[in-house]
């Protein structure tokens, strides 16, 4: 049972880190664990410790992502 609850809150963390020193490697990292979090509930039927904190994480870089792409087409649009 030990490795069925497992918390994800350190790995949550070394993720919140890794976005800020560098943004793909958090995300590789932020993927990696929220699939492995996703396995450990479709085992127990239960969410793991940190996995919200994982989703709302990815959910939030995606939308930066997103926002800064938007915010480059415009720029480059008002440009020309």
């Amino acid at each position: 049972m030990g490795a069925y609850a497992r918390s994800f809150t350190t790995p949550a963390i070394i993720t919140l880190v890794l976005y800020c020193v560098l943004w793909v490697p958090g995300l590789i990292a932020n993927i990696v664990y929220l699939m492995e979090a996703n396995k450990i509930q479709q085992i127990t039927g239960q969410a793991p410790e940190g996995k919200g904190c994982l989703t709302a994480m990815l959910a939030f870089m995606i939308l930066c992502f997103l926002l800064v792409c938007v915010f480059w087409m415009v720029a480059i649009g008002g440009a020309t």
